[in-house]
């Protein structure tokens, strides 16, 4: 996991192929932990971390999220997107926008997926992301 987050940037989704019952928040937030030194001592810092669990109701959260994410360099999980199909195809937008080289993203801003297989998951989504099961 550590190498796959090494090989990650601001503008390459990292999608988790769930299985049932397994959840890589843990882990994801386990990860937002970063040392910085200064000339004094090390400090650990946390990132800031913004979970939305996609359903009904959670279109404006999720793409607040992504938004205000991607502009100030947090870290975004969007968990159990198989949940909301129907919401795939604005997912598939947002991430249009962050993949454009003309647009603003911060370089420490990241997007994790979390889903089940499903058939309506869009195809750029998983061809343009990182994908770990």
């Amino acid at each position: 996991m550590l190498e796959t987050m090494a090989d990650s940037d601001e503008r390459t989704p990292l999608i988790f192929v769930l299985s049932k019952g397994a959840d890589p928040s843990d882990t994801i937030k386990e990860l937002s932990r970063t040392f910085e030194k200064d000339d004094k001592k090390e400090n650990e810092k946390e990132r800031t971390i913004r979970e939305v669990s996609l359903g009904s109701g959670s279109e404006e959260k999720a793409l607040h999220a992504i938004s205000a994410g991607s502009a100030l360099g947090n870290w975004v999980i969007l968990c159990n997107c198989h949940l909301f199909e129907d919401w795939l195809p604005n997912l598939l937008v947002q991430t249009e926008k962050i993949r454009d080289p003309n647009s603003k993203v911060n370089k420490d801003f990241r997007l994790f997926l979390t889903a089940m297989p499903c058939k309506r998951f869009p195809v750029p989504i998983l061809q343009n992301s990182i994908k770990i099961a």
